[in-house]
């Protein structure tokens, strides 16, 4: 689990088993009108017969009563005023519907023979109608798939079919745009998370934030319903992609809680983790081999979310108490990003509950209603916080990469002083191809002199000057070091002596052209000059580079000697 390789087989495995179904499951066609006109709702005057007793109803109820705990009913009217191109509509959720006009069958929803499944799926069902139905009695047979006792009636309307359509659709597109919106952010994320995967910065919280959006928004979008208007095949797989991508949302949501908030070590939430795994796996192989369907097994993931969304809101109370009270580094910035974080949790673990509710207790069709509301907060909240705080790191860093260059450089010359030679001296003395390496010595002469007759103001402008010209002439070859006063020295690499002498009779050249520019009465006795030293590593006189520097100084003082005989 500590790398979520579990969650990533469950994942494939929606995929495989999804891209399979479509590939190789027949589809059941159907015919449609689409003529416009508006609808109304059908639902006065109609005979409730569950084979027991009938009851008439002048608006049908939200829940239908049966006897002896039955799982169907007989919904009975007769028609009139019916005119061409008029429609009977409504969503029927997992149940079976059957519709006949005076006893004969004229429509069915039901599972195909193949399918081991009570349910069909759901669907927006529409019988069309003409003039010749006027005095027929419709009948509606609906068989609860799940649940006993007593049948969700829906609601009945009355037009064209585009119009029932339109009306459904002008009700639910913000909650289509919502779901769609949620699929956006899920892939966005999981974009910006490839492009900064490498970033330690970062962590993995973000990935599954991505992977809980993307497949919380394609549960969010099914349960919209939207979707039965224009897919008319496999509608029971389209069924079974909602509860799939509940259960594996459940999984992802844990996963992400405890590596936000607890670097992954949570023991509790890795245990609920792993028990959501599988239980998706487990209602699988429940749903494939005709046990029990997946909304028979619902129940189990609702009791998760229910268990880790109240273990979630007193995990994070508690979280954020202790580290208020235990830690100095909680700061302003991260005091209200945690409150944020904790305010949007409480927002979806409640709307969720609200929602699983709602399932239990309603007739409606939609049961994401306030939980994708909750999700595209939650997701918004959240995924903001990670980057607040991985720019915030960022900063941090950058503002520690500066204070280590500054920590590692001459504040006068903006070459690296001597704590950093001697870190890159040490290093490159354990690389193997030292004998590639050689160390150049300089020094610069009369610094003293400058210092003591024109002041040390002309020093230090000795200095600088001194070092961008080796800078200038040795920095191809390797990196350049203030280490003393008036001492420079270069790690070169692939330099040889003749190199070496071509590059000093430049360093050379331009020093001098440098006491020609500044030359006045005061300083024409009182020269600028470099004294260099050269020396490759030579493994039958060396040890390491510092005995290759030894050889290089003593070299750069001989020269130091015959330059000041001259």
């Amino acid at each position: 689990m500590k790398k979520g390789y579990a969650i990533y087989l469950q994942i494939v495995f929606f995929i495989i088993y999804i891209v399979a179904i479509a590939l190789f499951v027949p589809k059941n066609e159907t015919n449609r009108i689409s003529n416009l006109r508006d609808c109304v709702e059908y639902t006065n005057g109609w005979v409730a017969d569950d084979h027991t007793s009938a009851f008439y109803y002048d608006t049908l109820p939200t829940f239908c009563p049966v006897a002896n705990n039955g799982k169907d009913i007989w919904l009975s009217k007769q028609l009139s005023d019916v005119t061409n191109d008029d429609c009977i509509g409504f969503f029927s959720f997992q149940q079976q519907v059957n519709m006949y006009l005076d006893g004969e069958e004229v429509y069915s929803f039901v599972p195909a023979p193949y399918v081991k499944s009570e349910t069909p799926g759901n669907r927006w069902n529409f019988l069309p109608l003409d003039a010749s139905a006027n005095g027929k009695t419709l009948t509606i047979h609906i068989y609860q798939c799940y649940g006993e006792g007593k049948i969700t009636i829906p609601t009945i309307y009355y037009g064209t079919q585009t119009g029932i359509m339109l009306n459904y659709l002008s009700k639910e597109l913000p909650s289509t745009y919502l779901s769609i919106a949620m699929m956006f952010v899920g892939v966005l994320l999981l974009i910006f998370h490839m492009l900064k995967r490498n970033s330690i910065l970062l962590g993995d919280s973000l990935k599954w934030l991505a992977l809980f959006a993307l497949f919380r928004g394609i549960w969010s979008y099914i349960e919209g319903n939207t979707y039965s208007f224009f897919v008319e095949t496999r509608l029971l797989l389209v069924s079974h992609m909602s509860y799939m991508s509940l259960k594996t949302a459940v999984a992802l949501y844990l996963h992400f809680l405890n590596e936000n908030f607890h670097n992954g070590k949570n023991k509790f939430l890795r245990i609920l983790t792993i028990c959501s795994i599988g239980e998706f796996f487990l209602t699988f192989v429940h749903q494939f081999f005709g046990v029990a369907d997946f909304a028979d097994t619902v129940v189990i993931t609702h009791a998760l979310l229910l268990v880790a969304g109240v273990y979630t809101c007193a995990d994070v109370v508690r979280t954020f108490l202790k580290l208020r009270k235990e830690t100095k580094l909680f700061t302003v910035r991260k005091h209200y990003s945690y409150l944020m974080q904790l305010l949007a949790t409480i927002i979806i673990v409640v709307f969720s509950i609200v929602d699983m509710v709602r399932y239990y207790t309603t007739n409606s069709p939609d049961i994401a209603q306030f939980s994708r509301i909750a999700d595209i907060i939650y997701v918004t909240i959240m995924s903001l916080g990670i980057f607040l705080d991985f720019v915030y790191l960022l900063k941090m860093g950058q503002q520690a990469a500066i204070i280590s260059e500054e920590a590692s450089t001459d504040p006068m010359t903006k070459l690296g002083n001597r704590a950093s030679f001697e870190k890159e001296i040490v290093r490159s003395s354990k690389k193997k191809h030292l004998s590639t390496r050689s160390i150049i010595m300089l020094d610069l002469n009369n610094l003293k002199q400058f210092n003591d007759q024109r002041g040390h103001d002309v020093g230090d402008s000795y200095i600088i000057t001194a070092s961008q010209i080796i800078n200038e002439v040795f920095s191809p070859f390797g990196l350049v070091y203030r280490i003393g006063g008036d001492e420079f020295c270069v790690i070169a690499k692939n330099l040889t002596e003749g190199q070496f002498k071509v590059l000093c009779t430049s360093m050379d050249t331009q020093m001098r052209a440098q006491n020609l520019t500044r030359a006045d009465d005061h300083t024409t006795s009182l020269q600028m000059a470099i004294a260099s030293g050269y020396a490759a590593f030579d493994p039958s006189l060396d040890k390491d580079l510092h005995d290759t520097m030894k050889r290089a100084d003593a070299e750069m003082y001989h020269k130091k000697e015959e330059q000041k005989s001259h």
